[in-house]
């Protein structure tokens, strides 16, 4: 049997109490899609986070170590390599930048996500305790795998069809008024079902 390390195991917890959450929402989520068991387990794993560790995790840690993360691919990897490919800014092409800007979220995102939810986990249960008892079960290394697996398809197909809608926006000259306008009324409304989902998690 394959064992994870203490950074590995600490992964499926809290990805089991953020999967519990959203099956909490709707049983469908596209690229997440877990047998009977491998949802129990996930269960199981959730209930051995603190509730005060996971909103800590999901709502602060998470996305502040993300955002320093994107931060430093932006800053290390996207301007040096435009600064080369050319040196003078105004003779940036479309295409070449938003494959440098693909190229460098598909990074940030299969690398800084994993990342900023294990050192938030761990931050998360050391500032409150880690009260919960985890034993490793056999198929908890293929569930760790199959999490990874999902997460670098799902970004590997956002950043695929990034590329040719910015393509697409940049040739029709599209205005990002009313995109911007949609994506409020998503927020607002994602803020809404979290909330009940919180309620009904509660209330269970």
């Amino acid at each position: 049997m394959a064992e994870l390390t203490e950074t590995q195991a600490r992964l499926p917890r809290f990805w089991g109490a953020n999967m519990t959450f959203a099956f909490a929402t709707s049983d469908w989520w596209p690229g997440f899609s877990y047998t009977s068991d491998e949802r129990a387990r996930l269960k199981a794993l959730a209930e051995t986070v603190p509730p005060s560790a996971m909103r800590i995790w999901m709502y602060a840690l998470v996305p502040a170590i993300f955002i320093l993360i994107a931060a430093a691919a932006v800053a290390g990897l996207m301007v040096p390599v435009l600064t080369f490919l050319y040196p003078n800014p105004a003779d940036i092409k479309p295409l070449p930048f938003v494959l440098v800007l693909a190229s460098v979220a598909a990074i940030s995102l299969g690398l800084g996500i994993p990342i900023a939810m294990a050192l938030g986990g761990r931050l998360a249960l050391w500032w409150v305790g880690d009260t919960g008892r985890l034993v490793e079960e056999p198929g908890d290394a293929a569930l760790h795998a199959k999490f990874r697996r999902q997460l670098w398809r799902v970004l590997l197909v956002m950043c695929g069809l990034f590329v040719p809608g910015c393509w697409l926006w940049i040739t029709y000259d599209l205005h990002a008024g009313p995109f911007i306008t949609v994506m409020k009324w998503v927020t607002v409304l994602w803020i809404g079902v979290s909330g009940v989902a919180t309620w009904r998690l509660r209330r269970a």
